[in-house]
């Protein structure tokens, strides 16, 4: 174990405060393809979620008014959700009213190999809400599970 934990710190992979955020491409839940450099100069609170979360669940309606909030002086929240099909996803967010972006992975992948997962394992992946705050210039300002 510690030894895994060891190699996990010192991935060069691993995304950290101070870090720039890579540009990725995943999917809305329209089907259109969503691009992170499109948020380019606005400030992200980028959330990693899954519908089977309680407490991803219960953060959903306040990260709703968060965006409602700070939208007009430049904050945008993202909802990632993690490793579910797209349609699923959709009922669900539909169900509860939440208007901020949801991106999953690209419907019928190709390659099966599921970039939400690869993202959020750049993260340390260790559980379900991880929240990462995004400076407007790109920079990951921290990391919240």
């Amino acid at each position: 174990l510690a030894y895994g934990a060891t190699k996990l710190e010192f991935d060069p992979n691993l995304l950290r405060a101070g870090d720039p955020m890579p540009d990725f491409t995943l999917t809305d839940l329209r089907g259109s393809p969503a691009r992170f450099a499109d948020l380019e100069g606005r400030a992200v609170v980028l959330n990693f979620w899954a519908t089977w979360c309680p407490p991803c669940r219960r953060e959903m309606p306040l990260l709703d008014s968060v965006q409602e909030a700070y939208a007009a002086r430049g904050l945008t929240v993202v909802g990632v959700d993690l490793d579910e099909p797209a349609e699923a996803v959709k009922r669900y967010v539909e169900s509860i009213g939440v208007k901020y972006p949801i991106w999953v992975d690209a419907p019928g992948n190709q390659d099966g190999f599921d970039r939400t997962r690869d993202l959020y394992t750049r993260f340390r992946g260790v559980g379900l809400p991880t929240t990462i705050f995004i400076a407007p210039d790109g920079t990951i300002r921290s990391v919240q599970v």
